[in-house]
């Protein structure tokens, strides 16, 4: 498994963040990758609902983690009801 970097995270992001809100932003990139959210949207586009249910996702905490996504630029919120509400 290659070391994982940082020259693929968004520059926006890296460029001024409090020592919090970095723990907060690595807690969220590691749920996604235990979730293995990025391998499943690798070759198609799904909407909040269809990521939620493969990936089992409680929908009290699906739209909250979904946008935590889209806010760091990870994700992107394409259409209205697709992830942003």
């Amino acid at each position: 498994m290659a070391e994982p970097t940082l020259d693929k995270f968004p520059k926006k992001v890296l460029a001024s963040i409090s020592v919090q809100t970095a723990f907060i932003i690595s807690r969220l990139v590691v749920a996604a990758e235990r979730l293995q959210l990025f391998r499943l949207l690798g070759t198609k586009r799904m909407n909040r609902d269809a990521i939620g249910r493969a990936l089992r996702i409680h929908k009290v905490y699906r739209r909250g983690f979904l946008n935590s996504m889209v806010a760091l630029g990870l994700l992107n919120g394409i259409e209205h009801g697709a992830l942003l509400d």
